[in-house]
């Protein structure tokens, strides 16, 4: 009977038993403006605002910024404020165990934070497996060794408790002078589609569509 009251006084949007349309239209409707506002920013850079010296997550120094939430904390496995080496696989799991608790049991709707990774060839930090970049594996033309690549990177930066990440970029080539040139499949749409729509995002939300 307890549990049933306890599921009862419970609000909607947190009932996984509804629609997601319903789950959400409630929590907007418990929202203010503050807390919409930020379910759209994502700290990248400002996450050493987050953090103590020794890479920590402070409660206390965070509560000022996390106190009506936050959309999204971007590439959490580098160093503070910098591209770097980042964490090892047990340091990063509990780092985001720690604050997705936070999120959880200490903001007053407790909606979770999302986290994205850096993992074009491989996730960017320590002890992950590293693969060549993307028009390197694409050049095989080799669907099945690409969807085996992307799922051993998926599985890997779920594991340290990432949620989604920065894979090979869906625009086709036209100039190779251009930056991010390695981070694409290429110049061939039909070899960017035939690969596009293998890769899985994640491990536990299935394949890409596009």
């Amino acid at each position: 009977m307890a549990s049933l009251f306890a599921v009862a006084q419970q609000p909607a949007y947190k009932n996984k038993n509804l629609s997601p349309e319903v789950r959400a239209k409630d929590l907007l409707s418990r929202m203010n403006l503050d807390e919409k506002v930020m379910q759209t920013q994502c700290f990248w850079g400002q996450k050493s605002l987050l953090l103590n010296d020794k890479r920590e997550f402070d409660e206390t120094k965070a509560a000022p910024y996390l106190k009506n939430g936050l959309g999204e904390l971007a590439r959490l496995n580098e160093n503070a404020g910098q591209n770097s080496s980042g964490y090892h696989p047990k340091e990063a799991a509990e780092l985001y165990n720690k604050i997705q608790h936070y999120f959880i049991e200490k903001t007053r709707l407790g909606i979770p934070v999302m986290v994205h990774e850096e993992s074009l060839h491989g996730q960017q930090t320590q002890d992950a497996t590293n693969f060549p970049v993307p028009i390197g594996l694409a050049s095989t033309w080799n669907e099945n060794l690409m969807t085996e690549i992307y799922t051993k990177v998926a599985e890997e930066v779920r594991a340290r408790g990432g949620q989604h990440v920065l894979a090979p970029v869906v625009d086709v080539t036209r100039d190779p002078r251009w930056g991010r040139t390695e981070e694409t499949l290429g110049e061939d749409p039909y070899l960017s589609w035939c690969i596009k729509r293998l890769i899985p995002c994640k491990r536990s939300w299935g394949r890409c569509s596009s």
